[in-house]
């Protein structure tokens, strides 16, 4: 999280919270991951999906379908919300790179 600090404002996609609770309560150390996830959670503003997103989220499955390209339904939605927003997404999964219009950071 120190990484964050120099930051004024970090912005979560609802489906980023899911997959952050999804994967702390399913990891082997739920009780100590659970706390900390909630904690950085809390510390950010969580930004829902509208239909500006949804139609992102069309537009951008059926480009990386068509090259053959797919990724995860949830990766999508974080992708539609981020080039929405004109968001940078700090990630380290490269399955983003598919994606036409993002902006990545590896972290």
């Amino acid at each position: 999280m120190q990484r964050l600090y120099p930051y004024a404002e970090v912005f979560l996609p609802t489906v980023v919270v899911g997959e952050l609770i999804f994967g702390a309560e399913n990891s082997s150390r739920a009780a100590q991951n659970l706390p900390r996830y909630m904690e950085f959670i809390e510390l950010c503003e969580i930004i829902p999906i509208g239909k500006s997103t949804a139609i992102i989220y069309a537009q951008t499955n059926l480009s990386l379908k068509r090259k053959g390209r797919a990724i995860s339904p949830n990766d999508v939605w974080i992708a539609a919300q981020c080039i929405e927003r004109r968001w940078t997404l700090v990630t380290d999964d490269s399955d983003f790179d598919r994606v036409d219009g993002l902006i990545v950071e590896r972290w």
